[in-house]
């Protein structure tokens, strides 16, 4: 039997490669193997001659061919025309052959009885001065198992192959177009004919150095991700499932694979694909997975890489097929618990299996809606979705997601509202992905956020978009409150970013409405409903109270204000007496910074501790609106300022300083008194007047029932319903707009005047920006170089993005609405 025997050509390409040319011409020449030929190709090197003076000092011991510079393929395109052999085998001028290399493929190759096969081996890895680095041993096991592994987990090195001639013959040669990835094009494009197989020995070494051409040249990333795609792309899906069983595992396997690598659209490519096959009930079946701990293990995998939309795609398509398998709702409540619920207090694995399992499994005929919220505590917030969900739950499944802990509210939820609970870290760690997965999981129509100031929330409305679930986000700000405290400075501009993407962004007043309706089209009017009804009972009060009502624990209700008002109130008025409702700390500073604390207001302003009472949070807040002369609103802002309409259905007046917004809902001189913010004495002097006059308070009260008459529950109720149909009906953009707008539209009589208030307010944001920090911050952050170094970073960014932006745009679309009115 004749010895097999063939010649193997070693082709080297070169480019100004004087540096280590000569010892890849000297590793060539030292094979063992002594039938083979050396050609080296100058690719028209630059050097002065110094690679041609290497090349030809061999003389006739090599093939010497030059040509002008046109790249790596070019250059072993020639190699592949002027060769002799019956096997090509690539060197790189900065690599070299083991002396076996060549002995070791062919008695390998001789083993085998189809020659034309393609033999790639394992290599060193050598630096620039050609010392060790490491050894790259493949999984031999693995490759002949999923052997399109081969390139898809980039384990080919060029200069381990020994490729028959034949390969060039029936496919063509290098893509001469590609600089970077000439040669895994071409493994790719004969891989469907030509057997790759691997030989699992150490027979070459490959040396890293920067002068590389995949180092150096920035169409590399580019180049090696149109590469990967095209592959993925053609890769039959048949392929696929050999190697991992499923779609959804093989772009899972991927995605681990190609984050480590420098092809970014190839990792953005890898992603959505993994996405849309998690969410496939055909490549992610139930059946594959035996338990909880199996599911959430697969979703950590995911979320470990980054991949948490799949992660979360990958949950909502087990869990829907799980509680529809009997016997299966067990490992669906776990998995919920553990991956969505967290360590929320009293969330059983009993309480998610009556209250969501049956949500999943049967949806109902009404469309549904879920609400977003911070805790579900005492305040004005839930009293506003209380009095939402009553009015919605006919129509409306009505869903609620808040945080969960210990602390009880006053307001109880009604059975017919499905809460959501879940732990603290799952809120400030996931809530967007938290929220996305509960609202696809029981096919909620449309998200309502009530938390516009919390990044999470403003990411919700991003993914919602995604993936076609309409969005509401309802704001209970000023819509200046971010620019005005320099703790929200950093979301100026995601939260710009993100109410572009919600359906419709609702605003308590025409102020705020109007303001950000300069920035976008989304912008809508939603006063909130009274929480009670307007009372008939007239009768008269016999004392003198002053109520206050809110969160005097935030500096923003300025309780300092409140006291000091109430000090000049009692002087004149000594039977008068101050009633706070709502949460207060009697010891701790007023504000950040400061060091005096509400007993030192008191002491400060000469009050008579009997004639205050310190209420706190109540469930009955209607008892003391009952028994109250006058509301004392005396807040820095308000996003709407509630506890005036809803002491206006109990006939009580309001006096409050002039924020931006309360022009809705206090009319100076008709339902209340309005006064200039810090004007302390014109406030006193308007309480004492209401106090001691009861025709005037008797009066304002009547006004003030008539005029809270246009925020009826059930009017605004029906608003949301006619905004919730609007959405859910799935029309065109600016059709869904326009529709709204008819109904929901703001309204500025005056835009000269706004136009003066809102640039006023503009002037106070700027101010709040630029001016420093006041001396009070600075007492506490002259200590903290680091916090000072943040925020004026967060503080020329907000300059740059955010402030700036509202200035120019608000002043421009001000000045034009002025010119148009007149």
């Amino acid at each position: 039997m004749p010895t097999f025997n063939p010649l193997v050509s070693i082709i080297i390409p070169v480019y100004n490669g004087s540096n280590y040319l000569r010892e890849a011409i000297d590793s060539a020449l030292a094979q063992t193997y002594e039938n083979i030929e050396v050609l080296v190709i100058n690719d028209g090197s630059s050097d002065h001659g110094a690679t041609e003076k290497i090349a030809k000092s061999y003389g006739d011991k090599i093939r010497y061919f030059t040509k002008e510079n046109g790249g790596v393929a070019t250059a072993l395109n020639l190699g592949i025309k002027k060769m002799k052999g019956d096997y090509f085998s690539w060197l790189s001028h900065d690599d070299l052959y083991k002396p076996e290399k060549i002995t070791k493929q062919i008695e390998f190759l001789s083993g085998l009885t189809n020659k034309n096969v393609v033999i790639y081996t394992d290599y060193e890895l050598i630096n620039e001065k050609g010392k060790h680095v490491e050894t790259r041993i493949q999984d031999h096991e693995m490759l002949e198992k999923i052997p399109i592994y081969s390139l898809l987990r980039g384990i080919i090195n060029g200069i381990t192959l020994l490729i028959p001639k034949v390969v060039f013959e029936t496919h063509g040669d290098f893509d001469v177009s590609l600089r970077c990835t000439q040669d895994y094009d071409l493994w790719f494009r004969i891989f469907n004919d030509y057997k790759f197989v691997h030989q699992p020995e150490v027979l070459t070494k490959t040396r890293f150095h920067p002068d590389q051409d995949t180092v150096s040249n920035p169409a590399a990333a580019t180049e090696g991700s149109a590469l990967w795609i095209r592959m993925l792309r053609t890769i039959p899906d048949t392929v696929k499932r050999d190697a991992e069983g499923n779609l959804f595992r093989f772009y899972l396997e991927m995605a681990k694979f190609i984050r480590h690598t420098p092809y970014v659209e190839t990792i953005k490519f890898c992603s959505e694909e993994l996405v849309k096959y998690a969410s496939s009930s055909k490549e992610v079946r139930a059946l594959d997975y035996n338990s909880a701990e199996d599911v959430l293990r697969t979703a950590s995998e995911m979320a470990d890489i980054g991949q948490l939309i799949a992660s979360q795609r990958f949950i909502v398509t087990l869990v829907r097929q799980f509680v529809d398998i009997a016997g299966r709702n067990d490992i669906a409540a776990q998995v919920v618990s553990t991956y969505l619920s967290g360590d929320a207090p009293s969330v059983t694995l009993e309480y998610i299996k009556r209250h969501y399992i049956p949500k999943v499994k049967k949806s109902s005929t009404k469309k549904r809606i879920m609400f977003c919220s911070g805790h579900w505590l005492t305040g004005g917030m839930e009293r506003v979705m209380s009095t939402l969900f009553e009015e919605l739950h006919a129509k409306y499944d009505i869903f609620l997601i808040t945080p969960f802990d210990d602390r009880k509210s006053m307001i109880q939820l009604p059975d017919y509202v499905t809460h959501i609970r879940i732990s603290n870290q799952k809120f400030y760690d996931s809530f967007d992905i938290v929220s996305l997965t509960y609202a696809m999981l029981f096919k909620i129509n449309v998200v309502i956020g009530f938390m516009n100031l919390f990044d999470k929330q403003l990411e919700l409305y991003n993914l919602c978009r995604d993936v076609g679930i309409k969005t509401v986000a309802s704001n209970h700000e000023i819509y200046f409150y971010p620019y005005i405290d320099f703790n929200f400075h950093n979301i100026v501009k995601p939260r710009i970013d993100a109410f572009q993407n919600a359906n419709a962004v609702l605003w308590l007043t025409n102020f705020s409405a109007a303001a950000y309706g300069l920035m976008a089209k989304n912008s809508y009017l939603m006063p909130n409903p009274n929480g009670f009804d307007i009372q008939d009972d007239g009768s008269k009060r016999d004392e003198k109270i002053i109520l206050a009502v809110g969160r005097f624990d935030d500096y923003i209700k300025r309780v300092d204000r409140i006291l000091e008002c109430f000090g000049k109130v009692s002087k004149k008025v000594p039977n008068a007496k101050l009633v706070l409702v709502g949460r207060y700390n009697r010891t701790s500073p007023i504000r950040h910074g400061s060091r005096v604390s509400v007993n030192d207001l008191i002491k400060i302003n000469n009050i008579d501790e009997d004639k205050i009472d310190f209420v706190g949070e109540v469930n009955d807040v209607a008892n003391y609106y009952g028994r109250a002369s006058m509301l004392l609103v005396t807040s820095l802002n308000e996003g709407f300022g509630m506890v005036i309409n809803e002491a206006a259905c109990f006939g009580v007046p309001t006096v409050c300083n002039r924020i931006p917004g309360l022009e809705d809902l206090v009319v100076d001189g008709y339902n209340g008194k309005i006064v200039e913010q810090d004007d302390i004495v014109a406030m006193a002097e308007a309480a004492s007047v209401i106090l001691c006059d009861d025709n005037e308070r008797e009066r304002l009260g009547r006004n003030a029932k008539l005029h809270v008459k246009k925020f009826d529950r059930k009017m605004i109720g029906d608003s949301w319903e006619y905004l919730l149909d609007t959405l859910i009906k799935n029309v065109d953009q600016g059709d869904e707009q326009a529709a709204l707008r008819k109904r929901l539209n703001y309204h500025i009589s005056d835009y000269t005047a706004y136009g003066a208030l809102l640039l006023d307010e503009m002037h106070k944001m700027i101010k709040s920006s630029f001016d420093g920090v006041d001396a009070r911050k600075l007492d506490f952050m002259n200590s903290q170089p680091r916090f000072i170094r943040r925020i004026m970073k967060v503080r020329r960014a907000v300059e740059v993005e955010g402030v700036r932006r509202t200035v120019i745009i608000a002043a421009k679309k001000i000045a034009k609405k002025v010119r148009i009115v007149k």
